[in-house]
């Protein structure tokens, strides 16, 4: 990223820093009203001292409002009879479905910067195709992680067009920059993140059988696994009983102020951080952790930037997802070659196989059958176990030793057990979005999708996850509840069939959140605030696939 006001330099630095806007995403959401180079020079004659109305005063002189550069688009394939919705009879269970569904118009946007000037900018990564925002007050542009999410719900939903056309999205920017970044603006290009697009274009392709989508996008897909391959790649030398040296994909990372982040994350390190309080869970006498039972934090854990040593750290998710992108991209290549196996497909086997192989090797734990993310430095396991470790068992459940697939479930229902209002991703309370007590609808469908690997398995002993369910769908029926509750309490009603809960909102007709909060016993907090629901379109699309794949057990809960 290296534009002179969107990326970094004097403008940028200035203006976050100043304080004149609430949200530090605002300023670099704003195109400009004339040429880059106008207000460079105009710059120049701002005063150092200059007083923070003078710097408000400079950017409404050179800067158009934000979404200026956007539009609400039309869903040109929309349907009011969602496939997901055709073998639901319940009245509540389909008015709640048809409701979500209909969010999809309401996040549609497509890029239009006819109205800026000759010469004028915008942060904007250019798209040919509508995108589904991610929802919150800052969604101008799509996400790369949410994209996913959103993909998976758009499948569901038969929106198949506007699927293929955000997917192309996604590939168009891999064909510009070799990889997909954070986000469609162009201070997102110095970042990625976990690359989920080969899960993505297999879903289309499930859903579809557009082969020749499939042909468009190997190629492109091929790229991005080499930006990672080659960019986001470390060299793990260990010896194995037979003596094999192997290598890992590490979590490559750099620090830096983020644009959209600039006066928090320099407030941010210029601060000595001191360790959280944590919340301690322990289960099995103390095999299977996340927080000690001192309340001691582990060193150079959680410091939020600068302390964390990820660039020394296996990352369990990422090299489980880089598994399933090998397999996937094999499995393409095959397809595309007459159902044969070539050279290259056999490759990209070999790969996955010795990346598990060393998972299996330094990130598994035989005696609690749990990966945890490996400390290439220390030689250790992280202390901080994340459920995102369960990703290994989505990505190769069928080749883990039987008796270690059952205790990881068993590990599973345990906390399922204990947090029956959702599993955060952490158990530690850092404040920070991504741990306890909050929890996201991704980490529900991460957690579904490793318990459903694993109970399709033929040494799979059934261990109930509710009443006559298996794990999975335990858990797919807490999620449902989390997310039908939350709507219902803030106002959430079906004609005829539903009426409003006493408490709710007035101005609302129920919500959806991007993250939901759950009480020390482990139950969700509802809420009948709606003012502020988060990038909840990731929350619709996990919904809607709960419909498609488990429609048949899930049910209204009781609120």
């Amino acid at each position: 990223c290296n534009h002179p006001i969107y990326c970094n330099g004097p403008i940028l630095e200035r203006i976050q820093l100043s304080g004149v806007f609430d949200k530090d995403k605002t300023f670099v959401d704003m195109p400009t009203r004339k040429p880059v180079k106008d207000i460079v020079a105009a710059f120049e004659h701002l005063p150092e001292n200059a007083t923070k109305e003078s710097v408000a005063k400079f950017v409404d002189d050179n800067f158009y409002p934000i979404g200026y550069d956007i539009v609400e688009a039309e869903l040109e394939d929309w349907t009011d009879d969602p496939p997901f919705l055709r073998d639901v009879t319940d009245p509540v269970l389909r008015g709640y479905g048809m409701s979500v569904h209909k969010q999809w118009k309401k996040l549609a946007r497509r890029q239009d910067t006819s109205k800026l000037c000759k010469g004028c900018e915008s942060s904007l990564i250019s798209t040919n195709n509508v995108f589904i925002v991610p929802g919150g007050s800052t969604s101008r542009e799509f996400r790369y992680w949410n994209s996913y999410h959103i993909n998976l719900g758009l499948l569901k939903s038969g929106l198949y067009k506007t699927a293929k056309g955000a997917l192309q999205n996604l590939l168009d920017t891999v064909a510009q920059y070799g990889f997909v970044p954070t986000g469609g603006r162009i201070y997102f290009t110095d970042r990625s993140e976990l690359p989920l697009l080969p899960l993505m274009i297999k879903d289309y392709y499930d859903a579809t059988h557009d082969q020749t989508f499939v042909a468009e996008a190997l190629p492109l897909l091929q790229k991005e696994y080499s930006f990672w391959d080659t960019y986001r790649s470390g060299n793990i030398s260990y010896t194995r009983n037979e003596g094999k040296t192997n290598s890992l994909l590490s979590n490559l990372a750099s620090i830096f102020l983020r644009p959209e982040s600039y006066l928090q994350d320099y407030v941010t390190s210029k601060t000595s951080m001191s360790g959280p309080d944590l919340f301690s869970t322990s289960l099995f006498n103390g095999d299977f952790y996340a927080a000690s039972e001192a309340g001691t934090t582990p060193s150079d854990e959680l410091l939020v930037l600068g302390t964390a040593d990820i660039n020394n750290t296996i990352a369990v998710n990422l090299n489980s997802i880089l598994y399933q992108s090998e397999t996937i991209i094999a499995d393409f290549i095959k397809l595309l070659s007459n159902n044969t196996e070539t050279q290259k497909s056999l490759q990209y086997r070999q790969s996955a196989s010795e990346r598990r192989q060393t998972l299996l090797d330094l990130a598994y734990n035989p005696q609690t059958g749990l990966f945890s993310d490996y400390h290439v430095s220390t030689g250790k396991h992280s202390e901080i176990w994340s459920i995102n470790s369960l990703w290994s068992y989505w990505a190769f459940a069928d080749a883990m030793p039987s008796e270690g697939s059952q205790q990881a479930l068993d590990s599973l229902a345990e906390l399922h057990n204990k947090f029956p209002g959702g599993l955060p991703n952490t158990y530690y309370n850092t404040t920070l979005l991504w741990d306890w007590p909050n929890v996201q609808s991704p980490m529900q469908h991460m957690a579904i999708k490793s318990a459903a690997a694993i109970e399709s398995l033929p040494s799979y002993r059934r261990r109930a996850g509710g009443v006559g369910r298996g794990i999975a769908a335990g858990i797919a029926q807490s999620t449902l509840a989390t997310s039908f509750c939350n709507w219902y309490t803030t106002g959430g009603t079906i004609s005829g069939v539903l009426n409003s809960y006493d408490n709710a909102s007035g101005n609302s007709s129920g919500a959806s959140f991007g993250s939901y909060k759950i009480g020390a016993d482990g139950n969700i907090i509802t809420t009948t605030d709606a003012s502020d629901p988060g990038d909840y379109a990731w929350t619709n699309g996990v919904l809607l696939w709960l419909y498609g794949e488990y429609g048949s057990q899930i049910e209204i809960p009781t609120c």
